[in-house]
């Protein structure tokens, strides 16, 4: 009778571990204000599971996605492809990229993915983000990763009235010309 305890106790504590690595959190909201030049200040919503974190990021007229998995090994600077954001009524296909690296970095990949909707998606999308309860975001592989919803409509609401209120996009002050990025004149030599 110990022995099945035992075991009982040693399956129900698997269950317990699997079940918390794919159980998240509920999405949650914060304004990241750009302070120094070329920085981005944005409104982000985001959730966290135990080994990845998904942001959305909205900012001046754009909305972008990140998706952080530790186990990811990404080649910095690079665009890698199409994913798929699989909603239940609906798919969209999205740009998949990667930052360059930085000066800083020590490892030669990276777990950071860049996910750019098409433009035209945006409300689409954003209002799915609201209503649903989960997607799914697919690769070319076939590996598919679920995304919790729970908690995205409140959060997608301040969001919304972040995006609204706030001034967002890149901080950009040009003294010698606007805010405009300005040409480099030894660019080619």
């Amino acid at each position: 009778m110990v022995k099945l305890s035992v075991k009982y106790l040693v399956c129900l504590f698997g269950f317990i571990l699997f079940a918390s690595s794919v159980v998240a959190q509920s999405w949650q909201y914060q304004f990241i204000q750009g302070e120094r030049a070329g920085k981005i200040s944005a409104c982000v919503g985001y959730i966290e599971y135990r080994n990845a974190t998904f942001v959305m990021r909205v900012y001046g007229e754009e909305m972008d996605f990140i998706f952080d998995r530790k186990d990811f090994t990404l080649p910095f600077g690079q665009e890698l492809g199409q994913v798929s954001f699989s909603f239940r009524e609906i798919d969209f296909v999205l740009i998949a990229s990667t930052n360059g690296r930085g000066e800083n970095e020590i490892q030669n990949t990276t777990t950071l993915l860049y996910m750019s909707p098409k433009k035209e998606n945006y409300s689409e999308i954003f209002e799915i983000l609201k209503r649903d309860s989960t997607f799914r975001i697919g690769f070319p592989n076939g590996d598919t990763y679920p995304v919790s919803l729970l908690g995205s409509s409140r959060v997608l609401g301040a969001i919304s009235n972040c995006w609204l209120n706030q001034q967002t996009g890149p901080h950009e002050n040009n003294p010698f010309g606007g805010n405009q990025p300005t040409n480099n004149p030894f660019d080619g030599i």
